[in-house]
Formats: C-alpha cells, sequence, structure tokens
C-alpha cells in the first residue's frame, strides 16, 4: 500500500475541521475540499467552510460558532486573505487563542506566494509540505495529497490523545506536555453595561475628585478594600498624571521566585528552578490600566470589549510602549512595565506575603476573575479582594504584559539582583491569567507568553516607576 494512501480506523465522532480563506481562494478551498473527500466520507472528519451556512442562520454567528468548536483550523493563506480585516482580525486571532490554549490545532495552508512568516502565524508547521505555496507546485495534485496526508496525520493524533496541547514558543516544534486546562466557550458576547459620567467642566470634575477622596479618606476608609468595592475615577482629560494617587510602594527585599511549596502540583517545567531574587523598592498601579484611562492619554480606545470604561484596556505590548511614551512625556515621569520579578513579587504581596497560590488568597473566587466566573468577559477593575500590597486582580481578569522577553529556561541562569529578562527573544512575558483561562493560569508562579504584536483581548497591563 502506497504510504500516502488515506486509510485510517473509522472515528466514532468526527473531528470538525474549520476552513477559513479569500473569496478570490475559493478555486483553492475548493480542491482543497475534493482532497480531503475521503477523510469526510468516511466520518473521520467533518468539514466546514461559510458556503454551508444555511438560510437564516447570521453570517457572522455562524462562523464564530463553528470556528470555536473546530478541533482543527484550516487557514488558506494569500495576499488576499491576510489583507482582509475579518480574516486576519477575527478568524485568524480567535484561532490562535484557541490554538494557544491547546483546543484546537491552527495549520496554515499557503495557497499564493505571501509574507505569512511575518505574522503571528509563522511559528506554525505550515503545509502543503516545507510551506510550499500551492501555486509554486508543477503538479498541483500532489499539493493537495500533501495537504490531505498532513491533515489525516493531525487527525489521528487528536484521535490517539484528544486531550494533547499544541503550543510553544518561537522556534520550538514540539508539542507541549498534556494540557492541564479547561475549556469554555470563546468570546460568549454578553456584555457589561457600567453608567460611566464624564464632567465637559475641569472644575466640576476636580470636586467630584476631592469629593470622592474625602470620602474615601475619612468617611468610608474600609470600603474601597473590601470585595464588591470601588474603582478608580474616571481621569479628567489633560490630567498631567491620571495614576499618581494609584501608584502602591513596594518595598525591596529578597524573595524565592518559581515553583514554590503552594504552587507544587501544578507547576510546569519553565518554572523552575525555584531561586531567590533581590529587588530594590519600586512603584507599582493598584489596579490595571482601564480603558478610561488609555482613551485619557492616547485619544482613542479600539477595544474588544466595549461599553466599560473601568473594564481593563487590553492591548498589545508594542502599542503599550507608544502609551508609556506619551504618559511619561505629559508627566515629566519614567512609567514602564513591571519587570517579572517585580511583577512576582508584588502579587505574592512583597514583605507581607502570606503565601498564597494566588494573589491575596487560596480561594480563586475571592481574588479572580476566570474562565469559571467571568461569564466569557473582563470584568471592572477593583471589584475582586486586593492582594496583601491592596493590589486588584493580579490574578485573573486579564493577562499582564511584563518588560521581560520570555525564554522557557531563564530561571536557571537569570541574575539574583534585580533581573531584567533574557537580553533578546521573540516573545514577552505576561503574568497572572485572563478571564478566558482556567484556574491554573492565575497561579503566582504561572508564567505565559506571547509576540509582542499580539493581543487577542486577553492581555493587558499595569504601571510601575523604578
Amino acid at each position: 500500500m502506497h504510504p500516502n494512501t488515506l486509510t485510517m480506523a473509522h472515528a466514532a465522532t468526527p473531528i470538525r475541521v474549520f476552513m477559513a480563506y479569500s473569496r478570490r481562494d475559493a478555486d483553492y478551498l475548493n480542491e482543497i475540499r475534493t482532497a480531503l473527500n475521503p477523510l469526510e466520507r468516511r466520518g473521520d472528519i467533518k468539514l466546514w467552510y461559510d458556503g454551508v451556512i444555511v438560510a437564516g442562520q447570521t453570517w457572522d454567528e455562524a462562523i464564530k460558532e463553528n470556528l470555536h468548536q473546530a478541533d482543527i483550523v484550516l487557514l488558506l493563506l494569500s495576499n488576499d486573505s491576510l489583507a482582509s480585516d475579518y480574516f486576519y482580525e477575527q478568524e485568524v486571532a480567535n484561532a490562535l487563542v484557541r490554538h494557544h490554549k491547546g483546543e484546537c490545532k491552527v495549520v496554515p495552508i499557503i495557497v499564493r506566494d505571501c509574507l505569512w512568516e511575518e505574522t503571528q502565524l509563522a511559528d506554525l508547521q505550515a503545509l502543503p509540505q516545507d510551506a510550499k505555496p500551492i501555486v509554486a507546485w508543477t503538479n498541483p495534485n500532489a499539493a493537495y495529497l500533501s495537504i490531505a496526508v498532513g491533515v489525516k496525520k493531525i487527525v489521528e493524533e487528536i484521535q490517539h490523545n484528544p486531550k494533547q496541547q499544541y503550543d510553544g514558543e518561537a522556534g520550538q516544534e514540539n508539542i507541549i506536555q498534556e494540557s492541564k486546562q479547561s475549556t469554555q466557550q470563546w468570546l460568549k458576547r454578553g456584555s457589561v453595561l457600567l453608567l460611566c459620567f464624564f464632567f465637559a467642566v475641569w472644575g466640576v470634575s476636580k470636586f467630584i475628585d476631592n469629593t470622592l477622596a474625602t470620602v474615601k479618606s475619612r468617611i468610608i476608609p474600609g470600603f474601597w478594600g473590601r470585595q464588591g468595592g470601588g474603582f478608580p475615577p474616571l481621569p479628567p482629560i489633560g490630567e498631567p498624571d491620571p495614576f499618581a494617587d494609584q501608584m502602591v510602594l513596594v518595598q525591596g527585599g529578597t524573595f524565592t521566585m518559581g515553583c514554590t511549596a503552594e504552587q507544587v502540583g501544578n507547576c510546569w517545567d519553565w518554572e523552575k528552578p525555584i531561586h531567590q531574587v533581590t529587588l530594590s523598592s519600586f512603584y507599582i498601579s493598584q489596579y490595571e490600566v482601564t480603558q478610561a484611562q488609555w482613551r485619557a492619554i492616547m485619544g482613542n480606545n479600539l477595544n474588544y470589549f466595549k461599553g466599560c470604561q473601568q473594564c481593563p484596556k487590553s492591548e498589545s505590548w508594542d502599542k503599550i510602549q507608544t502609551f508609556l511614551e506619551k504618559l511619561n512625556a505629559q508627566t515629566g515621569k519614567n512609567y514602564c512595565l513591571p519587570t517579572e520579578a517585580e511583577w512576582e513579587y508584588a502579587a505574592r504581596g512583597g514583605n507581607k506575603s502570606k503565601g498564597y497560590k494566588y494573589a491575596g488568597s487560596n480561594d480563586i473566587d475571592k481574588v479572580a476573575w476566570y474562565d469559571g466566573n467571568s461569564n466569557g468577559k473582563t470584568h471592572p477593575v477593583g471589584q475582586k479582594q486586593a492582594n496583601e500590597l491592596g493590589l486588584y486582580d493580579m490574578s485573573g481578569n486579564v493577562y499582564e504584559w511584563c518588560g521581560d522577553w520570555y525564554r522557557n529556561d531563564y530561571y536557571a541562569n537569570n541574575s539574583a539582583n534585580n533581573p531584567k529578562g533574557p537580553s533578546m527573544g521573540s516573545n514577552r512575558v505576561m503574568r497572572g491569567g485572563a478571564w478566558y483561562f482556567n484556574t491554573e493560569h492565575c497561579r503566582l508562579s504561572y508564567r505565559f507568553f506571547c509576540r509582542p504584536y499580539e493581543n487577542f483581548g486577553i492581555i493587558g497591563f499595569r504601571l510601575a516607576v523604578r
């Protein structure tokens, strides 16, 4: 029997395959569907693309529903598909979030020459063989067979180990250990409506701010520190430093970083070895930067979740650098992102740490929004219990960017004094977990990473000053 013959044991439940493409590549789509037909006819896979939307279905909702249920996502890449905002910002972005969480396998299919290796898809294994575009094959049928054989192998992997997670840092092609993550529907579009009043006259706004400060400090001093308490007032437009009263001093000290005793049983290799780190004193913001605060500095707020100005701002690491430049020019200060070590020290409670598993408690529901209680969305900052330093949402709500480059083995070689991460890399560190992920991601020692130009609506940030 020829080694490329498409035969396998019949699967009881078909593997769901979602195909995303540009209309100009419809001919390639149809040829790929034909090549995969033997697998579909046997019941090993079930193909879906937007051409099978039935009458009465909403186009956008049908695409999202099937994308979020898919086991394999085939992305047909060409200049036209990469130029499509919907393809790149919706289908590609949402597929990659599920891929990095281990819920599906994303496979680029190179149909025509394009700069796909300059996108966030660059680290993925592409088809046909050697990522050679279909149009470059002398025999197109050989290209389609190569795609079908590649998909067949992935289907077999999923059938043999349905919980296997596909993920990795730049340059890695190995499959990371079996996923411990739970699954939840992506992006249930419930909304949180928070009524926010803006005062056009600066004097009125200042009066309100002063009144709130008086209430906070004199009338009900405990209110802001309990679960369900307040959150930062909306910054007046033009205020020189809207973060000045939200910065918390973190006294320097030495702590044990990584997979400490309360984390044991859940740790991954990249959280090891535990090691002693000494930090100088620094300031860190009490809250994640909100959409309203971003708008006050940048003048705009293009965010995945709309209608919640007090929800954390989700943004890429690269665009946050522009925010920091404008903020520092306006305030004359040196705001920055915390280092990974600073972030973990602050999240653990600094020199007031009580050794919790999450930031402020061993009971995650008291301190974090995660996939078990978030209802598929972010929430206004400061609504959960704070940690020992009075910092909110260090676990959950959105992941938080750190200043460091990421490397799996960095802990084995890092500096013991004020470490700032590797000198170079492809990914930036993010910490703390998010509304979309399970409890494991919210642990204090859990490390994660992302390309600096990516976001996906799950990564925000908080400020630091040294």
